[in-house]
């Protein structure tokens, strides 16, 4: 799994606290018994409660989808993601999930701004006023922008 310098210089420190690197688990309750998944958990709530952080939940799946999405608006492929999140390849479609969650936001960002309302003039275009209204908008309203190159 790709794991970046200043993550794996902790992890390393960590590790090294605790004796190296074969010593057991990595993430131990205490007496040195593996931390369940409940207890890895309730570990990040309680670390998110503690930084004040509010209004998302803290969480492990939370980490991994914020990962996801992140590493898809930046640029990342679908495959090299399905791979470092450790999916089979028969799971593509539940990775594709994020691609559908990074598609809304883009609409979501997109509807922030203003729509044109004059269109350039161009050879293969009329001007709007020669379609009536002038906003640049279908006449019927929905406030689409009218594709008038047909």
């Amino acid at each position: 799994m790709p794991i970046g310098s200043a993550a794996l210089y902790a992890l390393r420190r960590y590790l090294e606290a605790r004796g190296g690197p074969d010593r057991g688990p990595v993430l131990v309750a205490t007496g040195g018994r593996p931390m369940s998944n409940r207890a890895v958990y309730r570990a990040i709530r309680d670390l998110g409660r503690r930084a004040e952080i509010s209004g998302v939940r803290c969480s492990p799946h939370t980490f991994r989808h914020t990962f996801a999405t992140r590493y898809l608006t930046l640029g990342g492929d679908v495959l090299t993601l399905q791979r470092i999140l450790g999916r089979s390849p028969r799971s593509l479609d539940v990775t594709c999930r994020y691609v559908t969650l990074v598609d809304a936001d883009l609409r979501a960002a997109h509807r922030q701004f203003p729509r044109a309302t004059t269109w350039p003039a161009s050879p293969h275009e009329s001007s709007p006023s020669d379609h009536g209204s002038g906003s640049g908008e279908d006449a019927r309203g929905g406030g689409q922008p009218v594709d008038r190159r047909a």
